[in-house]
């Protein structure tokens, strides 16, 4: 399909969150409130069956003042990827969909949220063709594109993922030890989310190719 103003062509589009997706953040935060308050990281995995900032075993404002803290360090350019997460999303572009992000990370700030996020998907080598970022991330998404040109969706939060669903997106769950109290259907891992997609992009190229 081509643009009729411009004579482009139009391609599909893939759109991912980053943290809890692509990033291991639980992990990483986990680690750091340790270093930051002195204690020791709790030993199980955090599954989503409480508030995170109990599972740490904080109170609102410990947690708040902690969340500050690890983003005014950068430590969001340190975030570990989480093994294939690259492959995934590279592949999508192999298969010639656009490729978005769609995260709950502060971006147009004026302080380092904005840079540390550009520098992380440097850093993993993973190239973009639009970022959106806040809570509203996905009613940005559908006010931004054409809905009917965006075939997958990877989210991890339950709340998200109802968000994306009400507004007819096609919403997939990457599971992650953090959201294994609140799953929904479709979602699985990296490869199933690979599946997913590439059926939906294979599908999309039938229709508008």
């Amino acid at each position: 399909m081509l643009c009729t103003s411009c004579s482009q062509r139009i391609r599909p589009i893939v759109v991912s969150d980053i943290d809890g997706v692509l990033a291991k953040y639980h992990e990483s935060v986990t680690a750091f409130n340790a270093l930051y308050h002195g204690t020791t990281a709790p030993f199980m995995p955090y599954t989503g069956d409480q508030p995170f900032r109990d599972y740490l075993g904080l109170t609102k404002e410990q947690h708040r003042a902690m969340k500050l803290a690890y983003r005014q360090g950068g430590n969001k350019r340190f975030v570990p990827m989480y093994p294939g997460a690259d492959d995934l999303i590279n592949d999508m572009r192999m298969l010639d969909a656009e490729i978005w992000v769609a995260t709950t990370r502060p971006f147009q700030r004026l302080d380092n949220i904005d840079p540390d996020t550009v520098e992380w998907l440097s850093r993993n080598g993973i190239r973009v063709d639009g970022i959106l970022s806040g809570e509203d991330k996905y009613e940005q998404l559908v006010m931004t594109v054409d809905s009917s040109r965006i075939v997958a969706c990877f989210e991890d939060l339950p709340e998200q993922m109802s968000i994306g669903l009400e507004l007819g997106l096609p919403m997939f769950q990457v599971y992650r030890d953090h959201n294994q109290a609140t799953r929904f259907m479709p979602g699985g891992n990296l490869r199933q989310a690979w599946v997913f997609a590439r059926d939906a992009i294979a599908k999309w190229e039938d229709d508008h190719g």
